[in-house]
Parts: structure tokens; C-alpha cells; sequence
């Protein structure tokens, strides 16, 4: 018995994620759907749109890893409205878009974030995404969304 069958033999450049037929899109290998997936949803877009470009096979293991709900992220464009963000500042996702400033050196990018709020600007020197930056902060020290103070 052939186990990879399903996929022409090549379970590493395609996906049958109905078990009907190997899909990949010409020119494109997609070798991991669920990475493309998952990193969609962790960089605010929505697997679903991601499929246009990449396929339908994202959007199946966006819905079957329940990594993006469209509930969720109507939920957060309405959490993001009630704190006073304009529409055009929200992302697919619902969360506030991150605009980011790239600044020379450490104490510029703090300096930048201490004038953006009215606290003590929050450090993330460590990121899981992105360079390290700061975020301007509210007087109770409570992160400003919206601004990363690349350094």
C-alpha cells in the first residue's frame, strides 16, 4: 500500500487537505500550510485572505487549527472602535495596525516613545516579532497601541 498516494507521491511540494486530489498552486510549492497559516494569523492577517495568494489549503488549515475565527477578529475591530481607534488604523485582524519608527540608537527610540505618551515608555528588548522597540504609555503606565519605537 502506497500511503502518500494521495498526494501523487510527493507528500513534501503538495496537500490533499479533503483527501480528493494533491493541490499546490503552479510555480508556488507550498510545503507547510500550517506555517504559512499560522503565521498569517500572528502577523494580524487573516489566513482566509492569505488564501487568495497561496491557495485554499490555508484557509482549510487556518478553520481546521482553529488559528483565525472571523467572530474573533469582529470581536476585536469592536474592541479596538470602543478605545477610539479610527477604522482606517485597524487591521484585518481587528487589532490596531502597528506603525513602526525606526530610530538610530536605544535612547532616541525611548526618547521618541517618553514623547508619544505620558509615561514611562514600555521596553520590549526581546520581541518574538519584529526588532526591539518601545511603546509609548498612558500616565498609569499602561501600553499606547499602535506605535513600535524600533531601536
Amino acid at each position: 500500500m502506497n500511503t502518500y498516494g494521495y498526494v501523487g507521491g510527493n507528500p513534501v511540494n503538495y496537500i490533499d487537505p479533503y483527501g480528493l486530489f494533491a493541490s499546490s498552486i503552479p510555480g508556488v510549492a507550498i510545503r507547510n500550510p500550517r506555517a504559512v497559516a499560522t503565521a498569517a494569523a500572528a502577523c494580524g492577517i487573516d489566513p482566509n485572505a492569505v488564501a487568495g495568494w497561496y491557495g485554499p489549503q490555508i484557509a482549510w488549515w487556518a478553520a481546521a487549527s482553529g488559528i483565525f475565527k472571523t467572530g474573533d477578529a469582529d470581536a476585536e475591530r469592536e474592541k479596538s472602535k470602543s478605545k477610539g481607534i479610527p477604522e482606517k488604523d485597524i487591521g484585518p485582524s481587528g487589532k490596531p495596525k502597528i506603525k513602526n519608527v525606526d530610530h538610530s540608537g536605544k535612547k532616541k527610540a525611548k526618547d521618541a516613545a517618553t514623547q508619544d505618551g505620558k509615561g514611562p515608555p514600555i521596553n520590549h528588548p526581546s520581541p518574538t516579532v519584529g526588532k526591539p522597540h518601545y511603546h509609548p504609555a498612558d500616565a498609569s503606565g499602561n501600553k499606547i497601541p499602535g506605535t513600535h519605537h524600533n531601536y
